[in-house]
């Protein structure tokens, strides 16, 4: 966060992005056992003078299924939940879904004037 008005070409300042790279097959591990690579983002429009630090990481188009996360009243698409968002979806939605997790990289979008989370999960 300190050097983000040091990036150049934003295209939504409200918006942020968590994006994270894992091995699907560790999903079933502790959480302290899964080796996850984390990248705290925004969107550019053009990826020029990338500063001392930063990475360029791209988003690809894929299959994801989507969750929204409602931070104000713990709900995840309008359900209460009793669990952390990634307890429920890991946990209880995929293993029911019919999907698996693929291999491309999970992401969060993060609105800072609203209270909801976008979680975007790789689905195969």
């Amino acid at each position: 966060m300190e050097m983000v008005n040091t990036i150049e070409n934003r295209v939504n300042k409200e918006l942020y992005y968590a994006a994270y790279d894992y091995n699907p097959e560790d999903i079933s591990k502790e959480d302290d056992d899964i080796n996850y690579t984390y990248f705290y983002c925004v969107e550019v429009s053009e990826y020029k003078n990338i500063a001392f630090g930063m990475v360029k990481k791209i988003l690809p188009q894929a299959k994801y299924a989507v969750f929204n996360y409602d931070t104000k009243n713990n709900t995840l698409n309008g359900e209460s939940l009793s669990q952390s968002v990634y307890d429920y979806i890991d946990g209880v939605w995929l293993p029911n879904s019919g999907f698996e997790l693929a291999e491309t990289s999970d992401y969060e979008v993060i609105n800072q004037n609203e209270n909801c989370i976008h979680y975007y999960i790789s689905i195969k």
